[in-house]
């Protein structure tokens, strides 16, 4: 009787320390990173009857500016700024020339510019002329929350600088508690995100400034029409004439 009775000990405990494998092989087979539900489109984009007729190679990119007040909004400039800058060079469209706060104060006054405060009239004629550029970027940070739920706002309008004319233009502000702009922005993280520590899945990017904020300028930018294929290269505009400073 003793022997039966061990080999049932054996068996137990056997069959017990295998059940603790079976659970672990089955909880780290976890599911895919799904993103299900509705998506968000951007509606509050607009482009010029005559944009297709545009031949917009080279863009002049001018410095971000905030409505954001105090430190959050200098933070979120600060952070945002490489990553929109990422963005555009990623797309490949256009030639990128990035004039620097400097230079715009030595070529028209000022150390940045918003597109909707009144303009010198040589503007556009002095940044052409410095940068060889075909239009002008402007970029505004509107809201800047930088906790959960996130909130990115962004204005942004390109002009004809031959023209002096907007082209293309969007304002939106994203707001990751929207459950159809989370689906985005995890599409968004899986699709382009390349980082070299990535974050753990999609919904990381719902706690990251950073990386929001990025999804929310490509969401934008996307809206631009396509145009001829550019390489995305980052030049920088040539040396300030302090002769240009002037407004006319």
């Amino acid at each position: 009787m003793s022997y039966p009775h061990h080999k049932l000990i054996l068996w137990l405990r056997h069959g017990l320390l295998a059940v603790p494998l079976l659970l672990g092989g089955c909880l780290t087979d976890r599911p895919p990173d799904l993103v299900m539900g509705a998506v968000h489109r951007p509606s509050n984009i607009h482009v010029s009857p005559h944009f297709q007729s545009q031949t917009l190679r080279r863009l002049a990119v001018l410095p971000v500016v905030t409505d954001v007040g105090g430190a959050p909004g200098q933070f979120g400039r600060d952070t945002l700024e490489p990553e929109i800058r990422a963005e555009l060079s990623q797309m490949g469209r256009f030639e990128l020339v990035y004039p620097t706060p400097e230079q715009l104060r030595q070529w028209t006054g000022k150390m940045s510019w918003t597109a909707e405060e009144t303009l010198p009239r040589n503007l556009f004629s002095i940044l052409q002329r410095q940068t060889g550029c075909d239009g002008v970027l402007f970029c505004r940070l509107t809201a800047y929350r930088p906790y959960p739920p996130l909130t990115i706002g962004w204005n942004l309008k390109l002009v004809d600088s031959a023209k002096g004319e907007v082209v293309w233009a969007a304002e939106e502000v994203f707001d990751a508690g929207n459950p159809a702009v989370a689906n985005s922005a995890r599409l968004y993280y899986q699709k382009h995100t390349k980082d070299p520590a990535p974050l753990n899945d999609s919904h990381s990017i719902l706690n990251s400034p950073r990386h929001f904020g990025r999804y929310a300028f490509h969401a934008l930018v996307q809206g631009i029409p396509s145009l001829p294929a550019q390489k995305g290269t980052q030049v920088f505009a040539k040396s300030a004439d302090n002769n240009l400073g002037k407004k006319k």
